[in-house]
């Protein structure tokens, strides 16, 4: 049986009895003074992962009110009792800023979703899209119309899964799906679990919806994360502007081909080696070529690779960051974008695998419902599927997942631009 375990961030709550606060569906929820809150103004965060305590902590350190809720069967972490947060640079070791915690969150061990969905204006997801199913499943029945979901770190074409598989089940009620790019670098504990390390918070993060109107007027819901929120034209442009996710492949490919492609000095998260086989970087430029013309296909504009790096996670690192090239900004960024701080064919190969299935195989799909040829995208796809023993064409995401089976590529613009 799967328990869920509710964290009350800061203590900010104070209730009774849950199945009381259930039953009576209350749309308020008392903090310790008794002091009524807006339902728009609370939170609820879901993940089993470091990410999302840190989405968690983030948010409860600007006054606002947050459930996080965890999945205790599965959670990937055994999180200790957190007294201090640290937000640092990208590959710096001092804090740029620390959050003291008075006290530890209070907890309820409890199978009462209803009660952290149900108090929540704003749902925020951390969690990877293969796990997008399983959460519908568990939140639709508690949704409330006018509830904002965040998907946060979402792949291409997320929000369009999402409510995919709302209907699926059936789920009438009327919220609105945002998706929003990667928010830090990474998230880590150190001092024996004792304080959680953020790093390379993101100055400016892409958020795109289904709705472009009405996913412009819940901005607010997502600014106490979000420094400067750039929104995208469409769901599409927003998916194609992840450099990220593009290039972090493309090098665990080239990582598994020649495993002496990647060097890092263990005590430092910075690479010491520039990446110096130059048959990498032709790899993505052909890459590069195959998004900008899906995009062009779809209508949409996006910036070239090197100018996504610039604009989005390299952008407000408090130094100079001027590279000249992609290959300069990849180690601008240091090893947290591409295989964490490990050099293994291991974590390229989880890598690799994790990053065809999210959007690799999507991309591919949309390529073909466009007439856009992209052999760079197939043979990575193919030659990773030999390599690891997988058929990664045929187990990722495509059209079907995000519902779009049957539309054609007009049908597909009309409907991202509504």
């Amino acid at each position: 049986m799967t328990v869920y375990n509710f964290v009350v961030m800061e203590d900010l709550y104070k209730v009774n009895s849950l199945d009381n606060a259930i039953q009576s569906n209350a749309i308020t929820v008392s903090d310790r003074n008794g002091v009524k809150s807006r339902l728009q103004d609370n939170y609820c965060v879901l993940g089993n992962s470091l990410n999302a305590r840190a989405v968690a902590y983030l948010l409860s350190s600007d006054n606002n009110k947050v459930i996080q809720l965890e999945d205790l069967s599965s959670v990937d972490v055994n999180f200790g009792i957190i007294n201090k947060v640290e937000i640092r640079s990208r590959c710096g070791s001092h804090p740029l800023q620390q959050i003291k915690l008075d006290k530890e969150p209070e907890s309820f061990s409890a199978g009462h979703v209803g009660f952290a969905i149900g108090n929540s204006g704003t749902v925020m997801i951390c969690e990877s899209s293969t796990n997008y199913g399983a959460i519908t499943s568990l939140i639709a029945p508690h949704l409330i119309d006018g509830q904002v979901i965040c998907l946060i770190n979402a792949p291409l074409g997320a929000a369009f899964e999402f409510q995919h598989n709302l209907r699926k089940l059936d789920c009438n009620t009327r919220v609105v799906v945002m998706e929003l790019g990667q928010l830090f670098s990474g998230v880590s504990l150190e001092d024996n679990g004792q304080t959680l390390v953020i790093q390379g918070v993101h100055s400016r993060v892409s958020v795109g919806g289904l709705m472009r109107n009405g996913t412009r007027r819940h901005f607010p819901n997502i600014s106490t994360l979000v420094k400067a929120i750039v929104p995208a034209s469409n769901v599409i442009e927003r998916g194609l502007s992840d450099v990220v996710r593009f290039v972090r492949p493309a090098l665990a490919f080239a990582h598994l081909l020649s495993e002496d492609s990647f060097s890092f000095d263990p005590q430092s998260i910075k690479p010491t080696h520039t990446f110096s086989n130059p048959y990498s970087w032709q790899l993505i430029a052909g890459l590069e070529k195959e998004v900008q013309a899906v995009a062009k296909s779809f209508g949409c504009v996006i910036p070239d690779f090197l100018r996504l790096f610039i604009e989005y996670p390299l952008y407000g690192e408090g130094h100079d960051v001027s590279p000249q090239n992609l290959k300069e900004a990849f180690c601008s960024h240091g090893t947290g974008l591409a295989l964490g701080s490990e050099n293994s064919l291991e974590v390229s190969a989880r890598v690799l695998e994790a990053d065809i299935a999210e959007t690799l195989t999507l991309f591919d799909s949309l390529a073909s419902l466009s007439r856009t040829p992209v052999p760079v995208t197939k043979s990575i796809i193919d030659l990773a599927s030999v390599m690891l023993g997988k058929s990664l064409a045929n187990s990722g995401r495509n059209l079907e997942t995000l519902g779009l089976v049957g539309f054609d590529l007009s049908e597909i613009v009309e409907l991202i631009n509504a």
